[in-house]
């Protein structure tokens, strides 16, 4: 079933890019010399995924506008092309051997979001010139939890990410990062803990206005086509996903 329900949203995205409208959208903020982001969101990076992840970064490199985290926090983007934030999440040693090498061969960087199981990879991450966020102690869905337990989550995650990697944390991913994973009351023990960033796991454009709590990020997978992943980062998904939210509230 969940095949299926893929292969019927790409059908859809597929429709859409050739549209024309996710490119005039992206044309026209261009002309208006309004910027826009996106971020990308990877987890695991086996083995055997090693080679098609390094040929999506040199494809991407030069499709879109990549950023540090450095050019994030400073506003410095592109007007021309979308601009792209890479990130990484939980905790995964594989990083090790089939991220930071590639990263590092392709001089770009990336934010990684660890929670309590990658303090043992913060200082490879430091050392390698990339930017450390917290994902919390052990990646609790932060909605289900007591208010103290959240708390705990949240600020011992900063607290032992920068007593080991030696450098101040301001950004923040919320575990699993769909909607039911914050809310007003997580976002505000966020801000409470220090964290300037808090980014979620669901899809679309990001612009200066955008709240800096409630950030979009796009859940990629290493496996998708150079084509698809064009496609997704215009925002041919976002069309269809926004008249399935409108749909809904219909209800």
């Amino acid at each position: 079933m969940k095949n299926f329900k893929h292969k019927i949203r790409d059908l859809l995205i597929l429709l859409t890019y050739y549209s024309g409208l996710p490119a005039l959208k992206v044309w026209l903020c261009c002309c208006l010399k309004i910027p826009l982001l996106r971020v990308a969101a990877f987890h695991e990076i086996k083995d055997d995924e090693a080679g098609s992840f390094q040929e999506k970064l040199i494809f991407l490199k030069k499709k879109f506008n990549i950023i540090s985290s450095v050019d994030f926090l400073a506003s410095n983007f592109s007007n021309d092309k979308v601009n792209l934030l890479l990130t990484f999440d939980d905790a995964f040693e594989s990083w090790r051997k089939n991220v930071l090498p590639i990263l590092k061969q392709e001089n770009l960087s990336a934010v990684f979001f660890l929670d309590g199981r990658g303090l043992a990879l913060a200082g490879a991450l430091r050392e390698s010139g990339q930017t450390i966020g917290g994902h919390t102690v052990g990646h609790k869905r932060l909605t289900k939890v007591l208010p103290s337990e959240m708390a705990f989550e949240i600020a011992e995650n900063k607290k032992q990410l920068e007593e080991t990697a030696g450098q101040k944390i301001v950004f923040f991913a919320y575990p699993f990062g769909d909607k039911q994973s914050f809310n007003q009351v997580v976002v505000d023990e966020v801000k409470k803990a220090g964290y300037q960033y808090g980014f979620t796991i669901l899809p679309g454009f990001n612009k200066l206005k955008t709240n800096h709590y409630l950030l979009h990020r796009d859940s990629i997978d290493v496996k998708w086509s150079k084509k698809f992943l064009k496609m997704w980062f215009y925002g041919a998904y976002d069309y269809w996903k926004s008249l399935l939210n409108f749909l809904g509230r219909g209800k």
